[in-house]
């Protein structure tokens, strides 16, 4: 939702976050004053972020789209997206996976080809893919294979369902894990944990790593792969999801479906030709993901809700 507001504010568009009061566990270790620290962005600043009640957010946003100068809403909440059922003005909901049995009547934008097949199954709506921006310019790939000192790393929040404990399979690798803590954390026992940096620091650790691993089952995009490959990283990910089905295509990176081939993946890219070969593959994808692409198609779904209402 930062890269949309992003997006729109570069385009001239006056911008105003309205955000809830009550935060995700996962999202508590920045704050809208610090916000560029960790997620970048060129045309934000504290100032565009307002503080709602969570218990009046409906009827704040309700109240603005009927009587005050809003003109389109984005919502990346499934909950507040249902405001489309009673306002004629432009809303859209940034769906990441469908949760309720009714849609609302927004636009529904969403993240992935995989989450679209999804929303078409359970909500029989016709999504449009919009894959979340990486910044491109802001990662450093040009480290060589014999100047990156990590062997492995992977990048996530820590939910037990990531799927991080199969790094612990990687024994005498170097291996390093980035993220932040949530309720039921876990984390492998053998990797280097490194907690709420700062996105500075997490382009530091990409530039480092010789391989980037990414063992989440059915995740629903995974832009971290695409900044891993941004980075120069061969990919390693699961052969599901977003991941394996969108972005790596059997081409672009490996997949693994157990302990014994993720290492044998590993393994296989510590041959600096192979490596070589796949950093290559890896920065030819993560072009299909710029701010430039992004800025595009999101103009071209603007465009067509205008010519609707």
């Amino acid at each position: 939702m930062f890269q949309i507001a992003d997006c729109l504010a570069e385009a001239g568009h006056p911008v105003v976050i309205k955000h809830s009061n009550l935060r995700l566990p996962q999202h508590r270790y920045f704050s809208t004053e610090n916000v560029n620290d960790y997620h970048p962005t060129d045309n934000l600043n504290p100032r565009m972020f307002e503080e709602v009640r969570d218990d009046v957010y409906y009827w704040t946003i309700f109240k603005l789209m009927t009587e005050g100068d809003i003109d389109v809403a984005f919502f990346g909440r499934e909950r507040w997206a249902y405001l489309a059922n009673h306002v004629k003005k432009p809303v859209f909901l940034y769906s990441h996976w469908p949760e309720r049995p009714i849609p609302p009547k927004a636009t529904i934008l969403c993240n992935s080809g995989f989450t679209k097949r999804e929303i078409n199954r359970r909500w029989g709506v016709n999504a449009i893919v919009l894959n979340p921006p990486v910044y491109l310019d802001r990662y450093d790939p040009e480290r060589d294979f014999d100047e990156r000192d990590i062997d492995v790393i992977s990048v996530g929040q820590f939910y037990h369902y990531k799927g991080f404990e199969i790094l612990d399979e990687l024994e005498g690798f170097n291996v390093h894990l980035v993220g932040t803590k949530v309720p039921d954390s876990k984390v492998p026992n053998r990797a280097t944990i490194h907690e709420g940096v700062k996105f500075s620091e997490l382009s530091e650790l990409l530039s480092r790593a010789k391989v980037f691993v990414h063992p989440t089952w059915h995740e629903h995009f995974g832009i971290v792969v695409v900044e891993a490959m941004a980075s120069g990283c061969p990919v390693v990910v699961h052969k599901s999801g977003g991941p394996w089905f969108n972005v790596v295509r059997g081409r672009y990176g490996l997949g693994f479906e157990g302990a014994k081939e993720l290492r044998k993946k590993v393994s296989s890219l510590m041959d600096k030709k192979r490596w070589t070969r796949y950093k290559i593959l890896s920065l030819e994808r993560s072009m299909n993901y710029g701010k430039g692409r992004f800025k595009e198609k999101l103009g071209e779904v603007l465009n067509g809700v205008r010519t609707n209402h």
